[in-house]
């Protein structure tokens, strides 16, 4: 590579004529001799693409963003002897690259071209981009700037286009004066920045709903750089040669090709950046990871991943999607849903949705100790089981409770995304037990809420606005949704009534703000049976319709121990005591499990309902009709029938269903028993005659002349509708409910 010519400051002397007088002679070695400029100090030329511009104030040159291209203040001049020349003057700047000129200037007027040379008089001043006072010097200097944004490419390099030669021109006013002395510093290359993903639009994750209008700017704009810096004003140079791909999108860690595309684009200021679409509109469903790659035209790359979410948000912290971890406890903990091996045993609980493990200590107030308020609130009245003692807790009585903190799959507390659910069941089997007699059950929960640990615990609320606490000293009420005052039987063929396999008919009210439910044994051995299951469900967080609940936060579910009812002629409390010790039925199984509502059920984003087309004025008349006049086929987002928004006649969700006009209108619904491609039974259930469809329907009810084989899809709910024709038909919120017997 060809350099400067090296400069000596050694005297060398040759041997050659000289004309003239000795007078004339003499007088120019007295003017120049220790004061003609020699050489340039300081020339530490750095100029990278990423620079700025001038701001054509000398003052504050770099005020628009970094433009000079010496990396160590200005550059000056010095003498053969290496002595500083005090007083400079800029006749000529000029600069040029392999095609040609590129900048000129006279003296220290505004050059022509993509650089200008500036001069800073001795004992003045400028400020750079950091905002650092730079000179103040004895002498002067000149420093020069970028006018011009640039970015660097490999052809343009290769052409030699973007290595510069810089001729600069000066006199020394007073050594020298009207003697020009000019310098050329050549071979200095343009720098080279590796391409960059800046930023996305909207921020990740972008969500959208599924009947989303596709925008001509796509799902998410992403910005990127070349490496060059950013002008608004004309086509930009930091995006120029850019080219966008996808490497690879994944749903739930499994890759799903062929879905998005990114592709460029020309918005305003006019530049090109990625716009990441769907292949074929109305493909995606769900939350997908994409990892987008940026080359720039140096071969350097950047690459980044962004969530995109089709549909509603996905829920984190401890009702992310996975395998939940439950930590603590007298009784167990572990992973996916916390399963007390001899649930009647010993304790209540407080489940703790915080959004820190340290905020969990909180709730360590209750081990071992009375629940909160038990005798305003309920807990622990009317249970045989209440005195008794537990090995499994030390021996304390069963109203003394334990702790447990629930986080997601990632380690994550509390909830600040998405929609999470909670749901609580318990499970009395007919098959053990003394023949034809019957066995109780009672329990009392309650959902507290707060926005974070500097907050007041309140009564929390789900996405439909349901009160979720039965503590009225804040804000609760009395037989909420999820500890209402419900008895709920399971009888087998041939007992005292027939019904639903995984059954309950209601029969009687308990005490307020406690859910009961009995079963009887089946008569013989070798008879069917059937098996109580008793679910409640609580819906938090964000609700893409409604948004009445409490939010994002903490929660905390506190639950009094199982209790077991009185006896009585031919049965007694499922959990009772012998002696002075606690004991329990053989098949009690309690269950407590959290995770995300929209995406927990399955992959399918529509679940399969049947309803009556007909409008009524009430409850009890929609809930009143035949189970098989609940026949037309609909879909809905939501897998709870309690929490139904909006029925489609496709499992798309993009036709809505058309109930008619005239305001608001109630309807039955239920489960169907078929889903079609891209559906699920509600829950996910796997078929109708499971039990995921019976916990779903919170054991609503179903035909009077159900019995032991009836399938699970019969149970019977209804919700007051606002008819809006062809627009589609909105629940009111709030307005769900079961058919009780």
């Amino acid at each position: 590579m060809e350099t400067d010519p090296v400069e000596s400051r050694l005297d060398i002397y040759w041997e050659t004529s000289t004309s003239g007088t000795i007078e004339d002679l003499n007088t120019l070695v007295a003017n120049t001799s220790g004061t003609t400029i020699f050489a340039i100090e300081n020339f530490n030329f750095e100029f990278n693409e990423d620079f700025n511009v001038y701001s054509g104030n000398a003052s504050t040159p770099e005020s628009n963003g970094r433009c000079i291209i010496n990396n160590q203040g200005p550059f000056y001049f010095s003498d053969v002897s290496n002595i500083t020349i005090n007083d400079i003057a800029l006749v000529n700047f000029e600069a040029s690259n392999s095609n040609g000129v590129v900048a000129s200037q006279s003296g220290e007027s505004t050059s022509t071209g993509i650089f200008q040379c500036i001069r800073l008089p001795k004992n003045t001043t400028y400020t750079d981009y950091n905002g650092i006072t730079v000179g103040g010097f004895s002498y002067d200097s000149l420093f020069i700037v970028s006018k011009d944004f640039t970015y660097w490419n490999t052809a343009d390099n290769n052409n030699g286009l973007q290595t510069y030669t810089f001729s600069i021109t000066v006199e020394d006013t007073s050594g020298a004066p009207g003697i020009n002395v000019t310098k050329v510093k050549s071979n200095n290359q343009l720098g080279n920045i590796d391409t960059s993903i800046i930023s996305e639009s909207p921020s990740s994750p972008a969500v959208y709903e599924y009947d989303y209008f596709p925008s001509p700017v796509g799902l998410m704009v992403i910005t990127g750089s070349n490496g060059s810096n950013f002008d608004s004003n004309v086509q930009t140079y930091n995006q120029a040669g850019l080219q966008w791909s996808i490497d690879s999108v994944t749903q739930g860690g499994s890759p799903t090709p062929g879905v998005f595309q990114i592709t460029p684009y020309t918005t305003v200021p006019p530049g090109i950046y990625g716009s990441i679409t769907e292949i074929n509109y109305g493909t995606a469903a769900g939350s997908y990871n994409i990892n987008v790659r940026a080359t720039g035209p140096d071969g350097t790359f950047d690459t980044a991943t962004y969530e995109i979410i089709i549909g509603e948000a996905v829920a984190n912290g401890s009702f992310e999607k996975g395998t939940t971890k439950f930590t603590g406890g007298v009784s167990e903990s572990g992973y996916g849903a916390y399963r007390p091996p001899q649930p009647g045993l010993g304790t209540g609980h407080v489940i703790s949705f915080h959004n820190s493990q340290t905020n969990f200590a909180s709730d360590n107030i209750f081990t071992g100790a009375l629940l909160p308020s038990p005798t305003a609130v309920g807990w622990n009245n009317g249970g045989v089981a209440l005195n008794c003692n537990s090995a499994l807790t030390g021996g304390r009585q069963n109203k003394y409770c334990d702790n447990i903190s629930v986080s997601g799959p990632s380690g994550g507390y509390g909830l600040s995304a998405g929609t999470g659910y909670i749901k609580l069941t318990f499970e009395l089997p007919g098959y053990v037990g003394e023949l034809s007699y019957f066995y109780d059950i009672i329990r009392t929960s309650t959902i507290e809420y707060r926005a974070d640990s500097s907050s007041s615990w309140q009564a929390a609320k789900d996405i439909e606005g349901n009160n979720l606490s039965l503590n009225t000293s804040i804000g609760g009420t009395t037989n909420p949704i999820f500890s209402d005052n419900r008895f709920y039987e399971a009888l087998p063929s041939g007992g005292t009534s027939a019904n639903i396999g995984f059954g309950a008919l209601t029969l009687v009210n308990p005490n307020n703000n406690q859910t009961k439910g009995r079963v009887q044994v089946r008569a013989t051995g070798g008879a069917s049976f059937n098996t109580l299951v008793v679910t409640a469900w609580a819906v938090v967080g964000n609700s893409p319709v409604y948004n009445l609940g409490t939010g994002y936060g903490e929660y905390r579910l506190i639950s009094g121990n199982l209790q077991g009812g009185q006896q009585f002629p031919n049965g007694g409390g499922a959990v009772y005591c012998v002696g002075a010790s606690a004991s329990v039925y053989g098949g009690v199984e309690y269950e407590l499990e959290v995770g995300d509502f929209y995406y927990g059920f399955g992959n399918n984003r529509a679940f399969s309902y049947k309803i009556n087309t007909n409008a009524y004025g009430s409850h009890s008349q929609a809930q009143s009709q035949n189970v098989s006049s609940i026949s037309t086929q609909v879909y809905a987002r939501e897998p709870l029938p309690r929490y139904v928004t909006q029925f489609y006649t496709d499992a798309a969700l993009t036709q809505k269903l058309n109930l008619g006009v005239g305001g608001p209108g109630y309807f039955a619904y239920r489960p169907s028993n078929v889903s079609s491609a891209g559906s699920s039974l509600v829950a996910n259930a796997p078929s109708n005659t499971s039990k995921e469809m019976a916990q779903a329907a919170e054991m609503s009810a179903g035909d009077s002349t159900a019995s032991l084989v009836t399938t699970q899809d019969k149970r019977i709910w209804s919700g007051n509708f606002l008819r809006q024709g062809t627009s589609g038909s909105q629940k009111f919120a709030q307005s769900s409910k079961p058919k009780e017997a």
